[in-house]
């Protein structure tokens, strides 16, 4: 038997209970409707009976004709429904109260018709008494009407609450009889079919479904059962082949995701669709970073953004690849070289789905080739100044000894020298032997490295033994000099004569760079003629002071700063090249901050500058403790 039929049965007696409750549902709706209908004249007819109310009351209190000529008008029209609801026969509560009703309305037109009649005021009131007795009775009976109106309704609905129950109930009954049926007859077979195309989507192929009926969900049972044996073969072969695609997969993914050379793929709107490990750390510096890169485009990636990345797709387009393309690519604010080589990807139709491209990172190779240009510069450079060293070594060696003679006599003359003109140009000789004898003495030091003598020296009194060889030359003459040393700095081993040498250049720099003290005499803001000197010891665990970076732990810092010109921007580099300087010629060798940054070189100590053209300069000088430091109380 075929399932349709099956099922046929199994309603049929359902649809017979569905059309008795359909019977007498509507039989006791429609018997709800009428006495429905019956309430709203009765409603209509109470209201009425209010409205006669309202007007006999008005009547007694104006006592005009008009409010009689209306009570005689509502009363007809309730007395035409009264007789119109009346029968002859078969009396209920409804048609007795409706006679009873109809009977004191007709007496209560009579009253009306003998007050419009009567002239006698006295008879008008006896009769007005009787009549508002007779509206009350009207009024009454009203409201039992409305009363005995709502009975039918109010059964009808009692009976379809109780045929609602019982027909509910044998519903149930029978559904749980058709329930009972189907389960048998479908959702027992159905649930084994589920049951087993759920082991065979968890891969257990073995799994058959055993049902006997020769109905529609017999032959979907046999059917169910061929497919699983189709595909417990098909995975076999399934398996070997995705176990063979694997290994080459895992074989080509090795290979790209080791090879050094960063690989990228995008689509044909040069979005990254695969990038390597290579390509992640090139650009993230990072590894295991895989899934950032995906979908930026490369445009954003070229230095030269969107026209870059179309000129590099115009090439591909036109050549079919692009080979050894040098550019640079930027990320996070770094800026990497790269040597990029790429060609079209397309599908087995030819059409083209992305591109392929590899990328070498040149910045080892930038930076190897800077540094041997560098590494070159400086060797040249060091040629030259031991060329230089050596040139001078052998003319100052020269010059000594004869300058030596021009100051020994030179003095001689002068003490016995009388004339005014000659004294004068016998002390412009000896100024300018001792000038010469400077440079000759700049040009040793330049020449030669001598050994330091190590000893535990006060960077304080270092710097106050210069200002006063400073002080007793008369640099120091119009020269305000503030200081603010350190009560208890360490100590550091050093050189007390090279470390002299240091303050004095920079301390001769600072004040050269000063105005001139005519505009201090004349009070200018501009001729402010001041050198500051600072010492500090850090601990190392300071936030607010910055140490240089190759500087750790404990230090002392120098500061010497001046009110002067200060220092052009792009003098800033130059300043501590041997020869350079920014004097008249005559006034200095350019050798003193070159000397310096030797001398500070040899201790290991650290020196920067802060300087604005118009707001003076101040130079740091940094010395690193050792562990073995001592400190004066």
């Amino acid at each position: 038997m075929r399932i349709g039929t099956k099922l046929l049965m199994g309603f049929i007696p359902l649809a017979i209970l569905t059309a008795m409750v359909a019977e007498v549902l509507y039989i006791n709706s429609k018997w709800i409707s009428d006495s429905s209908q019956l309430v709203k004249d009765i409603y209509q007819n109470y209201a009425n009976i209010l409205e006669i109310r309202k007007h006999e009351k008005n009547y007694f209190f104006y006592r005009e004709k008009f409010y009689l000529l209306r009570l005689r008008d509502l009363s007809g029209r309730l007395s035409e429904f009264y007789s119109s609801r009346i029968r002859e026969k078969d009396l209920d509560e409804m048609d007795r109260g409706i006679q009873t009703s109809r009977d004191i309305l007709n007496r209560y037109q009579g009253l009306i018709d003998q007050i419009l009649l009567a002239g006698e005021p006295a008879q008008i009131e006896q009769t007005l008494s009787e009549l508002g007795a007779l509206g009350q009775q009207l009024e009454h009976l009203g409201e039992q009407l409305i009363q005995v109106a709502w009975i039918p309704i109010q059964v009808g609905t009692r009976k379809a609450r109780t045929y609602s129950t019982v027909f509910a109930i044998q519903a149930a009954l029978i559904g749980a009889v058709l329930a009972f049926y189907l389960s048998q007859l479908l959702v027992k077979p159905i649930r084994q079919l589920v049951q087993g195309t759920k082991k065979v989507s968890e891969g257990d192929f073995s799994q058959r479904v055993l049902l006997r009926s020769r109905d529609e969900i017999g032959e979907l049972a046999q059917s169910f059962n061929r497919m699983v044996v189709s595909l417990e073969q098909s995975q076999a072969r399934l398996n070997q082949s995705s176990q063979e695609l694997r290994g080459t997969k895992e074989t080509l993914e090795n290979i790209i995701q080791s090879s050094v050379d960063a690989i990228v793929a995008t689509d044909p709107k040069g979005r990254i669709t695969f990038a390597n490990r290579s390509m992640h750390e090139m650009i993230l510096g990072e590894a295991g970073a895989e899934g950032n890169l995906l979908g930026i485009k490369m445009s954003q990636l070229y230095s030269g953004g969107y026209p870059e990345a179309k000129k590099i797709m115009n090439i591909i387009r036109d050549r079919g690849r692009l080979v050894n393309y040098e550019t640079t690519i930027s990320w996070n604010g770094r800026l990497l070289p790269i040597l990029t080589s790429a060609s079209l990807l397309k599908d087995e139709k030819s059409n083209v789905v992305g591109t392929l491209g590899v990328i070498k990172d040149l910045t080892e190779k930038r930076k190897l080739e800077e540094e041997l240009k560098k590494a070159q510069s400086e060797l040249v450079q060091k040629d030259k100044l031991a060329a230089i060293g050596r040139l001078a070594s052998g003319v100052a060696h020269e010059l000594n000894d004869p300058l030596t003679s021009i100051l020994t006599f030179s003095n001689l003359l002068k003490e016995e020298t009388v004339e005014e003109s000659s004294r004068e140009s016998l002390e412009i000789i000896v100024k300018e032997a001792i000038r010469a004898r400077r440079i000759v003495s700049d040009l040793l030091s330049f020449s030669r490295e001598s050994k330091p003598a190590l000893q535990w020296i006060d960077l304080n009194d270092v710097l106050n033994l210069s200002l006063l060889l400073l002080e007793k030359q008369g640099v120091l003459e119009k020269v305000e000099v503030r200081m603010q040393l350190a009560q208890e700095l360490p100590l550091v081993r050093g050189d007390s004569g090279q470390l002299q040498q240091v303050f004095t250049n920079i301390l001769l720099n600072a004040i050269y760079a000063l105005p001139p003290s005519v505009a201090a005499v004349e009070g200018s803001s501009s001729g402010e003629r001041r050198i500051f000197l600072k010492t500090q010891f850090f601990d190392g665990q300071e936030e607010s002071v910055t140490p240089p970076p190759a500087l750790k732990g404990p230090f002392v810092r120098i500061q010497i700063g001046d009110t002067g010109k200060g220092i052009r921007p792009e003098d800033m580099n130059k300043i501590f090249d041997p020869f350079f300087t920014t004097k008249p010629t005559g006034k200095g060798t350019g050798l003193g901050l070159y000397i310096v940054s030797g001398i500070l070189k040899n201790y290991g100590a650290f020196h920067s500058l802060e300087s604005a053209p118009g707001r003076g300069t101040i130079f740091f000088v940094d010395f690193p403790l050792s562990d073995g430091g001592k400190t004066i109380s």
